[in-house]
């Protein structure tokens, strides 16, 4: 087994794509980082390594590892490789999070807390669908549109406390975030009267976009709008030439789970994070 280290985006992407369309719904945020890498020179800037391990000529596994150095790790076929990944993590000294496959990211969070003392905390378990055909349900009432310059200060609102409660985080760039969304045309409302939900197209990759950021705030809940607003988004999507479209959602939160398989959204698998704190 080797682990060979790439500099070079777009034979990385070449490399990598056939192996992480295996599971392209687990997958999805490494395919789109991949292909995004391609397309924009500061992005790779912010990538200290483009990892392979590969046994006879053939990709085993793939890790992303950030300036943030966040980690990023693909399925693996087999847990040897993860020695080797931390074996060459370790140059940089610490490790702020990773993120893989739940059995891959448990393995690694302990074998990088043996070798360099950095305890680790499990954080969110993210359950990851794809979707290719919408299931029939009965819709609320209203109309899908793109979000436009005028929704910038709800939309700001909005992303706001979607970081707060998903998420359990403040965000401090939410009219930045809000302001790019729209520009590029990847943030859409649901509106009934005014606008009541919404939902974001992201990390487009060969076959399909995520479905993310969907949020109705508490004053229109329990009224069919978030639910709405990911089908309709959804389909608008399929009805633009996509193939699939994909979603992650918090393990934990029933509700949403619910939601989006009865929308008809399929479970691929389940991804972990976990945060490494600073060693004593």
């Amino acid at each position: 087994m080797q682990l060979i280290q790439h500099q070079d985006a777009y034979s990385f992407n070449q490399r990598v794509r056939d192996f992480l369309m295996g599971n392209e719904a687990l997958h999805h945020a490494m395919l789109s980082q991949c292909y995004a890498i391609t397309q924009a020179a500061e992005l790779l800037k912010q990538c200290h390594d483009l990892l392979t391990l590969e046994s006879n000529g053939e990709v085993i596994g793939v890790a992303i590892n950030r300036l943030s150095n966040s980690v990023s790790i693909s399925m693996l076929n087999g847990l040897g490789g993860i020695d080797l990944l931390v074996q060459h993590l370790k140059r940089h000294n610490t490790l702020s999070m990773v993120n893989a496959p739940t059995d891959v990211a448990q393995g690694f969070a302990q074998i990088w807390t043996q070798h360099t003392g950095q305890p680790h905390t499990p954080e969110m378990t993210l359950s990851a669908y794809r979707l290719e055909q919408l299931a029939s349900f009965t819709w609320a009432v209203g109309q899908l549109r793109k979000a436009a310059v005028a929704d910038i200060p709800l939309v700001s609102q909005w992303y706001a406390a979607f970081c707060e409660e998903a998420l359990g985080s403040p965000t401090a760039d939410s009219q930045n975030w809000a302001t790019r969304q729209i520009n590029q045309g990847h943030a859409f409302v649901w509106q009934d009267g005014d606008p009541v939900s919404m939902g974001c197209r992201i990390g487009q990759t060969a076959n399909g976009f995520r479905v993310s950021i969907i949020f109705t705030p508490k004053e229109h809940r329990y009224k069919g709008y978030g639910k709405t607003c990911t089908a309709a988004l959804t389909q608008q999507l399929l009805s633009d030439g996509q193939r699939y479209c994909f979603l992650y959602a918090d393990k934990n939160n029933p509700l949403s789970n619910s939601m989006y398989e009865a929308i008809g959204y399929k479970l691929m698998g389940e991804t972990q994070s976990y945060r490494f704190a600073t060693a004593d």
